[in-house]
Parts: C-alpha cells; structure tokens; sequence
C-alpha cells in the first residue's frame, strides 16, 4: 500500500481544502510522475490552490512524503504555494535540511541543523532515530536562545516528534520521555514525563505529571473555533527572554549569564577525593550581544549569540560573594547616553570593574549590590 503523508505550514483552512481534493488522483500518482508540470498531483493541487479565494493571497507550504513498498522506494518533495495563483513541487535533495513555515524564518536555521546533523550522522553510525534525538535537542536551544515567547510568537509548538523514513518505510516515533532540568542558579528545576503513542488509533500526548491529555486529531476534523490547548511539559515556553526588556531604539540586546560555585581550588580538592568544604567562592560571567529579527511584528532573538567578553573571579571571600546574584541569564539595559560599539569593544577588560559597568548599564542592581 502506498502511503501519503504531508507536515503543513500556513493555514490549516486552506489545507482541508486543498487536500480534500487529493483523494480523487491518488492512485494515478507514482514516484515517476510527482513532478511532472502535467502530472496528477501537480494538476490537482495547481487547480485546487488557484480555485481559493482570499484577499491577502496568504504563502501555504508543506513537506511531503510518498513511500512506495512494491518499488521498495521513497521521495521527499517540498509544496510552495500561494493562495489564489498556484504551487510548485521540488524534490528535497539528499544531505540537506529544509525548514517550511515560520521556523524558517529563524537566522541560520537550516545551515546549523544540517551542519550538526552531519556530525551526528558519523557519530551515531547512521542510527536516524538516534540522530533525530540528537537535532530535537539542538531545536530545543535553539528556540531556547530565540527566547521562552518565541514558540507562541512563531506559532510552533514545544513539543517535538520525530519521524523516519528509510526504503519502503515510514515510521513516526511513539515516545515516552522523562527527565529533569536542574539549575544551579536561580532558574527553576524542572521535572518532566510525557508520552506521545497511538491511543484508540489517535496520536495522543499524555503529561504523566500533570495528567493533561491532548489528542492530536486528523486535519479532516480540523474546526478554526477550537481553540489549542500548548502542551508544555518541559516548560520550554516559561523562561528567560530578553525580548522582554527590548528597547525599540535599536536592534541589539545584551545579556550576561552569571553564576557562583565554590572557589576552583575547593572543586579540584573534592576530584582528588577530599571532603568538600567550600571556604571561598568562584564568580563567573559571560557577555553576549544579540541581534533582533522580527516575525509578524514581534521581536525575537537571532539565536546566534555573539560572546564579547568573559572572566571568572575566584577564590571570593563569603562577604564578598553575597553581594553577586546568582541570577544565571539575566538581560542588560544599556544606558541611552552609551553608544553600543564603545560598550562591546571595552567590556572584555571590565567585565568585574563595578563602577565601569554601573556607569553602562542601568540594572546593574541585578548583578551586583554594594
């Protein structure tokens, strides 16, 4: 049986329409023909997406997958189009990587996956499934650094399942996952166990902690009065995020990850075996410049941070160490009068220098109390 399956990106609307229509060719379609100009599936969806009527003439897009068992042979293929004049259908290519929607729209996206998906591919011996875990993480930070409001503003969803395709074999992934996030700063310790598996025929997500089940149900049942429901078991929405604190005057922000531990001296101490006594502390900071990029009018983070300076304090006295925040991530307000090019270029060699930095940045309180 040849199976059928496409990851939309656009308006779901205009996609039950559009596939609606696609049972009618179905059969007549093979792996020879799917991209032929007057082949089945381009003539449907070409008709089908110029017959809809729209105002803006809205961008729709999908990814799609046709697996063939009797010719023991796959392909991936990419929709673009838009509604009112028609679509185009390319082949996705082997060793790439494509993101469709408003994911997309993220700097570098594409260009990081694959580069890290390449190296995972040697890593973990070819094993999809191992490699896909391996990306899904990487999406995690990725999204991570674009900050916690990015899934609502992007309109993506902080749960991410998996799918493969090998052959004649298309497989997506049931997974229970379970495991913890724990801070050694002020950020909140997270624990986590969901599942995603086949119940009653229906994918279903279960949050085994909170006990909130979503079903996932087919595009066929779609209604655009239900309202979504966001499954966050990971909490991946409610975090750091400097776009809070953005100021519309420019198109950078500034962020510091601090955080204390025991002195250097008390850590190698305890590896050789001695009892841990920590008699002084070790402050470490790191300063990042972050570019702006911007989706539907909202502000989002280029999760490409630049780091412009960096420095540990050790050996800190007790006294003295209280007076550092052990805030983890924490965003910076540059002062007006402070232009950004004198402030990035001078921070690697004041990066402890209080007085320097309080003259800079207006929350310094944050960091640091006298």
């Amino acid at each position: 049986m040849k199976i059928w399956l496409f990851f939309l990106a656009g308006d779901v609307g205009y996609w039950k329409t559009v596939l609606s229509r696609l049972d009618s060719v179905k059969e007549k379609i093979t792996i020879d023909n799917i991209f032929e100009q007057d082949g089945p599936l381009k003539s449907i969806l070409q008709s089908s997406i110029e017959s809809i009527k729209s105002d803006n003439n809205p961008i729709i897009g999908a990814i799609g997958v046709f697996v063939d068992p009797d010719t023991n042979k796959n392909v991936t293929f990419q929709i673009k189009g838009k509604i009112g004049y028609g679509c185009n259908i390319d082949r996705i290519l082997n060793d790439t990587c494509l993101a469709i929607g408003s994911g997309s729209q993220i700097p570098n996206i594409e260009m990081n996956v694959l580069n890290n998906a390449s190296k995972y591919e040697s890593t973990l011996k070819g094993d999809l499934y191992e490699i896909g875990k391996a990306v899904r993480q990487d999406l995690k930070g990725i999204f991570k650094r674009c900050g916690a409001s990015s899934f609502e503003k992007l309109g993506i969803s902080p749960v991410f399942a998996i799918s493969t395709v090998e052959f004649s074999s298309f497989k997506m992934i049931g997974e229970e996952i379970k495991g913890s996030f724990y801070s050694s700063t002020n950020d909140k310790n997270i624990d986590y166990h969901y599942k995603y598996e086949m119940e009653e025929g229906v994918p279903t997500l279960f949050d085994c902690n909170s006990k909130v089940k979503i079903r996932i149900e087919d595009i066929n049942n779609y209604e655009p009065s239900i309202k979504s429901i966001l499954f966050d078991p990971e909490k991946l929405s409610d975090g750091f995020d400097p776009t809070e604190v953005y100021q519309p005057n420019t198109n950078i922000m500034y962020i510091v990850n601090q955080w204390k531990h025991g002195s250097m001296q008390d850590l190698q101490n305890m590896s050789e075996g001695e009892p841990y006594i920590c008699k002084s502390e070790c402050v470490e900071r790191a300063f990042y410049r972050i570019e702006k990029f911007e989706y539907n009018g909202k502000v989002l983070c280029d999760p490409n941070y630049v780091k412009i300076g960096e420095a540990i304090l050790d050996n800190i006295s007790f006294p003295e160490s209280q007076k550092f925040n052990n805030v983890g991530f924490y965003s910076l307000l540059l002062n007006n009068s402070i232009e950004e090019q004198q402030f990035e270029s001078l921070i690697k060699y004041n990066i402890f220098e209080h007085s320097w930095i309080k003259d800079k940045i207006s929350n310094y309180y944050g960091l640091y109390k006298d």
